[in-house]
């Protein structure tokens, strides 16, 4: 015994020899406590014993802000790619074949929107820098600089005047909606967390989606856990008023639908579990077409539980759902043949490269049509792009990624192909080409403020 104590003082006194063993005895002592503090909290969030709640939601909450932190410190990241291409501009034209008129593109180079005509010369250009319409009402209190946002998509009235949906490097992304004239003088702004896309009714309305944390549990969540990002349709007046605002989450959250957010899961960032990612409204006559729709409806797509829907603004319910062989797609469209053409960016599963456009019939889910590329003719993007149906039948392509826009005939052969001259200062990375649209010369009212390069 008296020899145990003995052995015990002289660790005491090797202690004591301060600063070497006293500050080894505090580093591990330091060391033992916080393993322990990890033990207990990895166990507390695997089987759900408290303190779970807080832990859990400080570290979702936590990534939310290092993705605002963090993200904007690269101004290439996430928004622009290895280019594919050295050449810029127009590299093919078959004048024979195409749909002739102008084509009007968002990047991810900034704020700005360009009108090009098919030799790819712009011909019209639009910018607004966030930084001059931001003020104290906005929703997104500290903005990113100016060089971390783009405008995500437009829409081009005939008079030249364009609403402009501002997006954020970050995490939430939605940053804002503003209307601006042909000379980028703006009209009016909203100042909610809008994002992805805009759509205007034949009545005016505008039609926009936004998104918000949602930190309080809801009944229709069921047991997922918090926060997550809440979606919302928003309906504006034409001059910007709020007049209507209702979750798209909870419409899907009382749904059938509500069982496919489990699918979400592998891919939710920081609570994403919709990424809403556009909309289209039912007009007369594409109700006329589609009967298991009615006016004033709103095809939604759903990216992460590869789902469209019609939501009912009047009801603010889901009404129609559809799940194919599409994965992660964008922009559904209505056709006038009674079909839809929907961006499948990774349903692919028989090629490497993935993306392919579909065409299919609503009512059988027959695929009447598709592109998908060629070895010679690579074609992929995994997230983002768009594709609109012209009225000769063939079809513009939005390849976000690759930084290009092309034109396909039914069969498939290219007789357009543009790519993007907004480019890193080292020539190796092309910015994102949000989204395309093709205009007809007499559906411009106005006189261009730029004229084609020489």
């Amino acid at each position: 015994m008296e020899k145990s104590m003995n052995q015990i003082k002289a660790v005491f006194k090797l202690i004591g020899k301060w600063p070497y063993w006293g500050s080894v005895y505090l580093s591990a002592t330091l060391v033992a406590a916080l393993f322990l503090s990890f033990v207990i909290g990895a166990a507390a969030m695997y089987f759900k014993f408290f303190p779970y709640e807080k832990l859990n939601s400080a570290f979702t909450g936590s990534t939310a802000v290092i993705a605002q932190a963090t993200e904007p410190a690269d101004r290439y990241a996430r928004a622009w790619s290895r280019s594919r291409k050295i050449r810029i501009g127009v590299m093919r034209q078959d004048p024979e074949s195409v749909y002739k008129g102008y084509t009007l593109f968002t990047s991810a180079h900034g704020t700005k929107a360009q009108l090009i005509n098919m030799d790819g010369k712009i011909v019209h250009e639009w910018g607004v820098p966030y930084s001059t319409i931001w003020d104290e009402s906005a929703e997104v209190k500290n903005p990113v600089p100016n060089d971390f946002i783009r405008w995500r998509k437009a829409y081009l009235y005939p008079n030249g005047d364009l609403l402009v949906v501002f997006i954020g490097q970050g995490t939430p992304w939605g940053y804002g909606l503003a209307k601006i004239d042909k000379d980028s003088n703006v009209l009016w702004k909203y100042m909610g967390r809008m994002h992805h896309d805009v759509e205007v009714g034949p009545d005016g309305k505008i039609y926009a989606l936004s998104h918000d944390i949602l930190k309080e549990q809801r009944p229709w969540l069921g047991n997922f856990e918090l926060p997550v990002m809440e979606e919302s349709i928003v309906i504006l007046s034409p001059e910007g008023k709020e007049l209507q605002k209702f979750s798209a989450l909870q419409a899907v959250g009382t749904s059938d639908l509500k069982r496919l957010l489990l699918l979400a899961l592998p891919q939710v960032r920081n609570g994403d579990l919709l990424h809403t990612n556009a909309l289209d409204y039912v007009d007369a006559a594409i109700a006329e077409r589609f009967p298991f729709t009615k006016e004033g409806q709103l095809l939604v797509s759903f990216r992460n539980i590869s789902t469209i829907a019609l939501i009912d603004p009047k009801t603010e319910k889901v009404v129609w759902a559809e799940r194919g062989t599409w994965h992660m797609q964008h922009d559904p469209d209505f056709l006038e043949n009674g079909n839809i053409l929907i961006f499948d960016n990774r349903g692919n599963y028989n090629s490497l490269q993935k993306t392919r456009i579909l065409e299919f019939n609503p009512n059988t889910m027959e695929i009447v049509w598709s592109y998908q590329g060629t070895k010679q003719d690579t074609f992929i993007s995994h997230a983002s792009s768009s594709q609109q149906r012209l009225p000769n039948g063939n079809t513009l392509i939005t390849e976000t990624y690759a930084g290009r826009l092309f034109e396909v005939t039914v069969d498939g052969t290219i007789v357009w192909e543009y790519f993007s001259p907004f480019r890193s200062a080292d020539d190796k990375l092309v910015a994102a080409v949000y989204w395309g649209q093709r205009f007809a010369e007499e559906d411009l009212k106005f006189s261009f403020n730029r004229m084609p390069q020489e």
